[in-house]
């Protein structure tokens, strides 16, 4: 019994392509297109994988200048108002602005997972599912 499948021909790549299993033809996959294959699909990834580091040590060092400068601003504002110079009234109006902007920015940025917010169907769920691990 040797059964015939059709090829399926692809939209995309317009090439045929033979489902595995048959046994008529001698059809053996070329192992330098495979390894081609795999070897673009391990650049590609790598190449994501780098891109999305970078990434992160971007939103990191970004997030460290914020950081600094709330903390630089905070500082200005605090000497200010220890001080008895009646003549500084602290920040300057585009300085509290970019203060509270810089606080408004931190804050969506902050983890924002709290487990109080669950519902108790959801705390078990998660309890059992730690168990199993």
């Amino acid at each position: 019994n040797n059964i015939n499948i059709p090829s399926v021909t692809t939209m995309a790549a317009y090439r045929d392509r033979r489902i595995s299993g048959s046994s008529s033809g001698n059809h053996a996959p070329s192992t330098n297109t495979e390894s081609e294959q795999t070897n673009l699909i391990i650049s590609a990834e790598e190449a994501a994988r780098q891109k999305r580091s970078g990434q992160s040590r971007r939103r990191m060092e970004k997030a460290a200048r914020r950081e600094d400068r709330i903390a630089q601003l905070e500082n200005m504002d605090n000497r200010n108002d220890s001080s008895s110079n009646n003549n500084n009234n602290g920040l300057s109006d585009s300085e509290r602005a970019e203060l509270a902007g810089l606080l408004r920015n931190r804050a969506n940025f902050e983890e924002q997972y709290d487990a109080d917010n669950f519902s108790k169907e959801h705390v078990e769920f998660k309890r059992l599912h730690n168990e199993a691990f």
